[in-house]
């Protein structure tokens, strides 16, 4: 093993101090907007992620058996495909929601997440 393997290696196995650890959280938390929902959204991420697999389902032809943790890659969703389930999702929700965003967010329960955290609220 290389000198430089091995310290990467020690690097790797060093414990990481608090401070890493906030900045770390704190980066995925800035880079992820549907981690933006307010606190005590979870029934209402659940009502609207079961909304958006049914859309996603019925109107964007998803397989059935995919959940709202089931990525979108899976249910073989390209970039045009994403692009207008965010400006299906933008009509029928009136925010704004980027396709850009729904990549990042990667499946249902985390883009019904995003767009609680835009103040979208479910129809039911």
């Amino acid at each position: 093993m290389s000198i430089q393997n091995q310290i990467q290696a020690q690097a790797q196995n060093q414990p990481k101090t608090q401070t890493q650890t906030q900045m770390q959280t704190q980066t995925r938390t800035q880079a992820q907007p549907w981690t933006q929902a307010q606190p005590g959204a979870d029934a209402t991420v659940r009502e609207l992620s079961q909304e958006v697999l049914a859309t996603v389902r019925g109107k964007f032809e998803a397989p059935q058996e995919s959940t709202a943790l089931t990525p979108y890659e899976d249910m073989e969703f390209d970039s045009l495909v994403l692009l207008e389930l965010a400006v299906h999702l933008s009509k029928e929700y009136g925010v704004e929601v980027t396709d850009a965003e729904i990549l990042d967010a990667s499946d249902v329960a985390r883009t019904a997440a995003l767009l609680v955290g835009k103040d979208a609220r479910p129809h039911g």
